[in-house]
């Protein structure tokens, strides 16, 4: 089993007492909950220099491959959500 930390400066996948940083992405992923095998919901703020950034807030996001990619559910542009419960 591969443990995943979230933070605010991206994903990271934790191996041996290494951690590694996740697709290369920098985004701030925060108020992070596992809902399945590989499957994260999400929110935060995209990376400064991510090329797709529209707005200061990502809205609810999810991925199915471990943080990799992400896809956009709800709310972009309106809020970012900092803990789910």
């Amino acid at each position: 089993m591969t443990a995943h930390a979230a933070g605010h400066h991206g994903v990271f996948r934790l191996d041996s007492g290494t951690a590694t940083r996740v697709a290369g992405r920098y985004q701030d992923t925060m108020g992070v909950t596992v809902t399945g095998p590989s499957t994260f919901l999400a929110s935060g703020h995209p990376a400064p220099a991510d090329p797709e950034t529209r707005s200061p807030h990502l809205g609810l996001i999810r991925s199915t491959d471990a943080g990799r990619t992400w896809q956009k559910l709800s709310v972009e542009d309106e809020t970012d959500f900092p803990a789910f419960q």
